[in-house]
């Protein structure tokens, strides 16, 4: 019969297995992800605070020529829907990508 603990114990090795096996998604896709999209991540960070729905707003205003905010790219229409994806991505798997952006590049 299995104590208290070593229940414990074993919940938390497949807790921990679980984790890695979702680190290892979350670094599997920043691997894939263009430079363009790494530097949206970052930006979306730096000056949108961390923000996805700030930075799609400036976009969308500086294309309709109201105030914006930061000059970002003359690609605007390239960015909105790499926003729209990564946005997606991080929601469906509760991580900021981020985290994962200086784990993934090697150092300079």
């Amino acid at each position: 019969m299995e104590t208290k603990d070593e229940k414990s114990r074993d919940e938390r090795g497949k807790e921990k297995e679980k984790d890695r096996r979702g680190d290892d998604k979350v670094r599997q896709f920043v691997r894939k992800l263009s430079k363009e999209e790494k530097d949206l991540v970052r930006l979306r960070d730096a000056v949108y605070r961390c923000s996805w729905e700030e930075m799609r707003q400036d976009l969308n205003d500086r294309l309709a020529k109201k105030p914006y905010i930061f000059k970002i790219s003359s690609n605007i229409e390239r960015d909105l829907p790499l926003i729209d994806r990564l946005e997606s991505w991080e929601k469906k798997n509760g991580v900021n990508l981020t985290d994962y952006l200086a784990v993934e590049e090697p150092a300079s």
